[in-house]
């Protein structure tokens, strides 16, 4: 299994999710299983246009992995 960060990038509302680290077989498998966590952003994590997808590294130096804040 790998880890990928999924990331909202242009939808962004109040009380949505924007980012979600998901670990999962493969990228598509990640964006399926992000749709089933939404809030009110609706069923964007599939589409690559409004998301981002990248995976994560499980191996390397001592790192932040999400730091995010959205105030609304």
């Amino acid at each position: 299994m790998k880890f990928y960060l999924l990331q909202d990038i242009g939808h962004i509302c109040y009380d949505s999710v924007t980012d979600q680290l998901i670990r999962a077989r493969n990228s598509k498998r990640a964006r399926k299983i992000a749709n089933t966590n939404t809030g009110d952003e609706g069923q964007i994590w599939e589409d690559p246009e409004q998301t981002s997808c990248k995976e994560v590294k499980v191996t390397g130096e001592e790192e932040i992995i999400i730091y995010q804040t959205f105030d609304g």
